[in-house]
């Protein structure tokens, strides 16, 4: 509202001239925007206060002053609905409350005192009793504190190779936004783009070395089914950690992970990182280095065939110059010979 009513006094103008029509009809068009607006806000919030939504004459204060009463009957229904179903140990939403992720069936909240003290706790959990003791809680205000006590088990079941780089991915790993969907959106950039630079690069280097063999190979058609199986590879490749998995969305990984993986050997990341990393790197630096060989070794040859050519055009020119010189000389001795 402060920012509405602010509007109009920034159009304007700090010094003391009278404002033209054109300024004037837009501070009026400015006016009318603010007021709809206004007015739609206003419609909205008394549509849903059920006290004033049928009323025709009522001012905008008998309606924000409904629409808080309604809020605070609203709250102390919800909080009366809590204690009848969950007891009178719930006493309020003043409580502190403690969060308990337990693996990937389906949870629910209960309450109950623990300890001596008069604090109440709820946890999530199943069929199952909360546990009493204060270590098996994970705050709620911050997510990634109950990853963190996991975050050693979530490791092996990253499709990520962490020795690559251990202090970034440690970090990314201990923040509250880290989840296996981001980490499956990264790897499967990181595949296309390594893909499609192996694919650029071999284009390169027939283009260069090998032309003939570069036109049959790269037409049109053929260009864009490799970009296609590249694509198609890439998102293989990243979709594989999730075969037969059913709770790595989750924070905790414990007794669903996938059927490829291997905790101990780890033959799944070993695959993707030669697979998608080794040799698409190797094919990259082996065409550039040829297409540099290629460029090297017809460098000095044009070089040599250039020199060659001006030597030949620098002979013919001092041939045309000679003739000219002669049959000059011929014709002034002719001259010459005739007046004598």
């Amino acid at each position: 509202m402060f920012l509405f009513r602010s509007l109009p006094q920034m159009v304007r103008f700090s010094s003391g001239h009278r404002p033209s029509l054109t300024q004037m009809a837009a501070r009026k068009q400015l006016r009318k925007h603010i007021r709809r607006i206004r007015e739609r806000e206003y419609s909205k919030l008394r549509a849903l206060v059920p006290a004033v939504a049928t009323k025709k004459k009522v001012t905008k204060v008998q309606v924000i002053e409904e629409a808080v009463r309604y809020i605070e009957e609203l709250h102390a229904a919800l909080v009366e609905r809590f204690r009848q179903k969950h007891g009178d140990s719930c006493r309020g939403p003043s409580d502190p409350v403690s969060l308990l992720v337990n693996s990937g069936r389906p949870l629910r909240l209960r309450c109950g005192k623990h300890g001596s003290g008069d604090s109440s706790k709820f946890c999530l959990s199943d069929d199952a009793p909360c546990p009493t003791s204060d270590s098996a809680y994970a705050s709620v205000s911050h997510p990634s504190r109950s990853l963190s006590s996991q975050s050693s088990q979530l490791q092996p079941y990253l499709p990520v190779p962490g020795f690559l780089s251990s202090c970034s991915y440690e970090k990314q790993r201990k923040r509250a936004s880290f989840l296996l969907q981001k980490e499956k959106k990264g790897l499967l950039n990181l595949l296309a783009s390594l893909l499609f630079q192996t694919v650029i690069s071999l284009n390169r280097f027939l283009r260069v070395c090998h032309l003939k063999l570069h036109r049959v190979l790269f037409s049109r058609r053929r260009t864009v089914l490799l970009c296609v199986l590249c694509w198609m590879l890439a998102v293989l490749l990243a979709l594989m950690p999730l075969v037969s998995s059913i709770g790595c969305y989750s924070f905790d990984c414990n007794g669903h992970v996938c059927s490829l993986l291997n905790n101990e050997k780890q033959h799944f990341t070993q695959i993707v990182f030669v697979a998608s990393g080794i040799l698409p790197v190797l094919a990259i630096g082996y065409c550039n280095w040829a297409i540099y060989q290629h460029w090297k070794g017809t460098r000095f040859k044009s070089r040599s065939q250039y020199t060659i050519i001006q030597m030949e055009i620098k002979r013919l020119k001092e041939k045309l110059k000679s003739r000219r010189r002669n049959r000059k000389k011929c014709k002034e001795e002719s001259i010459e010979n005739r007046w004598r």
